[in-house]
């Protein structure tokens, strides 16, 4: 089964029973021209030659079985009879998937679209949620096998799930617009409503990130050096740089240079968009940095290693909550990215004005460009840093 191009559109050739057929796939772009091809390499399996046309066009056009028989009729050159059986078949094929075969579908049509995520750990996190709903469906709902199955109610249900969890918002929509994400391509690919499209919840946990008072930043290093597991330094760099802990966890050697006094990151947030920042390394952080050993890519090897995989054991292996626990700072809306909102906090206190603010924190609502481009204002964001230090 190939794609070609004749003349502006892509057509499709592929050979069944020892005769080569040609469909059209309607589009223009290329990555779009894939999702068509793949539609119909899903319907391969089955005997009859009309099985892939009917995948595509019935699940990439959203038509219904009525609407393409005249097509199905001129592309295979057959009975009316002979292709409504043949095109059930093909149907029951592509349409219904099982949720446990769910994922394996996203990940072949995500790679048809060009869709797949820069980061592995965003596609290992978007596979760990889409299996607890399906263990959580398999429990609540064991009918319910089919992805077509799964309704509007049942997203619901599972969201309410989330919420008496004791889940916050934000993680709760985290975790809903994953699920959403995943099931845009299964409408294309099973032609299914998106049912998680109407129940992402409003952010409320408005103390969620408050930043650490200055006395708990000296309980924090405190107890920090005490746990060990880096986060000491770790603590150190959020704390004077404002860069998240994805950042942070995954930062590289050859991303710090401590001659120029600059970190120059792709942070995650901006990566699909391929935005660099340039933060100042203040004095203090440059003497913590200065005295680490360098073993390997990762200025933190167990954070790289560790940082993404959601199992349980890697979760409890770095949990800042211990740091926290030990420095005896138990309120509500203290986490790790708390640090980020102290070196938000101390520039504010430091007088820092407004758009150095929102500069050197890589904040979005401005113009792009003109934000992140930090080396002509390396001067006054080393002199903001340094106050806020």
């Amino acid at each position: 089964m190939n794609l070609y191009k004749r003349g502006q559109t892509w057509w499709i050739e592929y050979v069944r029973q020892g005769k080569r057929y040609r469909v059209s796939t309607h589009k223009k772009d290329k990555s779009e021209a894939k999702s068509v091809l793949a539609l119909m390499q899903s319907g391969v399996s089955a005997k009859s030659p009309i099985a892939p046309l009917v995948a595509s066009l019935c699940g990439f056009y959203g038509k219904s079985l009525r609407d393409v028989l005249p097509e199905l009729c001129a592309a295979a050159d057959t009975s009316l009879d002979e292709i409504k059986k043949e095109a059930k078949t093909a149907l029951d094929a592509v349409f219904d998937v099982t949720v446990a075969d769910g994922w394996s579908l996203y990940v072949s049509h995500m790679d048809a679209l060009g869709l797949r995520p820069a980061r592995k750990d965003t596609l290992i996190r978007r596979e760990n949620e889409y299996k607890r709903f399906a263990a959580w469906l398999k429990d609540v709902a064991p009918l319910a096998t089919k992805v077509r199955d799964v309704t509007g109610k049942t997203a619901m249900a599972y969201a309410v799930k989330l919420a008496e969890s004791g889940k916050s918002t934000k993680t709760r929509k985290n975790i809903l617009g994953e699920l959403g994400t995943i099931w845009k391509i299964f409408e294309k690919a099973v032609n299914v409503e998106n049912i998680w499209s109407n129940i992402t919840p409003k952010d409320t946990d408005g103390k969620v990130g408050e930043a650490f008072t200055r006395e708990e930043e000296t309980k924090v290093f405190v107890a920090a050096q005490k746990v060990g597991k880096d986060w000491y330094e770790v603590c150190k760099l959020m704390r004077h740089t404002g860069l998240r802990y994805a950042d942070v966890a995954r930062l590289t050697w050859a991303e710090v240079d401590l001659d120029e006094r600059m970190i120059h990151r792709v942070p995650t947030k901006t990566m699909r968009h391929g935005i660099a920042v340039h933060v100042p390394i203040c004095e203090s952080l440059r003497n913590v940095l200065a005295s680490m050993k360098r073993e390997g890519e990762y200025l933190f090897p167990l954070h790289a290693e560790l940082y993404g995989n959601r199992g349980r054991a890697a979760r409890e292996a770095l949990a800042f909550g211990e740091v926290l626990a030990l420095a005896g700072i138990i309120r509500e809306g203290i986490t790790v990215h708390s640090w980020r909102h102290t070196f938000i906090t101390r520039m504010a206190e430091a007088g820092i004005d407004k758009e150095t603010r929102k500069r050197l924190a890589g904040h979005t609502q401005d113009a792009t460009s003109e934000r992140y481009d930090h080396a002509k204002y390396f001067s006054l964001d080393m002199k903001a840093v340094e106050a806020a230090a």
